[in-house]
């Protein structure tokens, strides 16, 4: 909307004394593309759906991995196999803001494996609507007993550090910081990833009763449980082990429950979700087979 707003300012001629507005638009075109998933979708953070563009031409061509630190976001994208990794934390406004810091969404050669909610729609009255919003529908670290929102989250204390080397290796960290019952609870994220592997690792410095989500494509259908803790889930032509191990390497398995995910406006899926309990710390590990 703002570089279609920026393209017709522009066309009046009345903005021609205004240099930067140019670069402004350049800059504006380049981070659409950052935007965007290999197939051409815009990433469904805050109220963005998950729909498919309505043609496969991107109208902005497709830049390579990068980061907008700044902004809050990391994405790691391989137009070439269609995979990608991208994760969230800002807090810039309230206006479409879904309370999703730390939430990340993956998908593999083309195949959605982790999911955000999407926006549904824009009926604050709407209990799905009002679902959707909360942190406890997002791939991020809640406190059981509390959904945080903007009354919780330490604005400030938002950091967001990710590289990607020449390997293909993927490093990111992630933290936020909540304030509940007078307390400052700093919650720690390191996300790493390499060939199909993913290991989130999510470290909490006070010691309670946390919870993390893991939102699953609706495609997703369960294969079997392994003697080792591993859920082996099938969606469609892909295998992906994940595993969780919690404080002191102890297996934990999930709990599985329904998270409402929209894939175009006004309409949802609930999606299979995976609610992992811990106390400190947990790791979590992805796989594809």
């Amino acid at each position: 909307m703002f570089v279609e707003t920026l393209e017709r300012y522009i066309k009046t001629g009345f903005y021609e004394k205004f240099f930067k507005i140019h670069t402004y638009l350049k800059e504006a075109k380049k981070n659409c593309s950052f935007l965007r998933l290999p197939d051409g979708r815009e990433i469904p953070f805050g109220d963005t759906d998950n729909a498919l563009p309505e043609n496969n031409n991107n109208k902005y061509k497709l830049e390579d991995s990068n980061q907008l630190l700044l902004s809050g976001y990391f994405v790691f994208r391989d137009n070439n196999d269609l995979t990608y990794l991208a994760l969230t934390n800002n807090y810039h406004s309230t206006i479409h803001k879904h309370w999703d810091n730390l939430s990340f969404i993956f998908g593999y050669k083309g195949q959605d494996i982790l999911m955000d909610p999407g926006k549904y729609k824009y009926d604050n009255s709407d209990n799905i609507r009002k679902s959707v919003i909360e942190s406890k529908s997002h791939n991020t670290v809640n406190i059981n007993g509390l959904v945080w929102g903007r009354r919780n989250l330490i604005k400030n204390s938002l950091r967001l550090i990710g590289k990607i080397d020449k390997k293909g290796i993927v490093k990111c960290f992630s933290r936020i910081a909540l304030e509940t019952h007078k307390k400052k609870i700093l919650i720690n994220r390191n996300m790493y990833y390499y060939q199909g592997f993913l290991k989130i690792k999510d470290t909490v410095d006070i010691k309670g009763n946390y919870y993390s989500i893991f939102i699953l494509n609706k495609d997703a259908k369960l294969l079997k449980i392994n003697n080792d803790g591993s859920y082996i889930y099938s969606f469609n032509e892909t295998k992906v082990s994940f595993k969780f191990l919690s404080d002191d390497e102890k297996i934990v398995l999930p709990t599985i429950i329904n998270t409402p995910v929209s894939y175009s406006y006004g309409s949802y899926n609930n999606s299979i979700t995976l609610k992992v309990n811990f106390n400190k710390t947990l790791d979590t590990e992805m796989q594809i087979l």
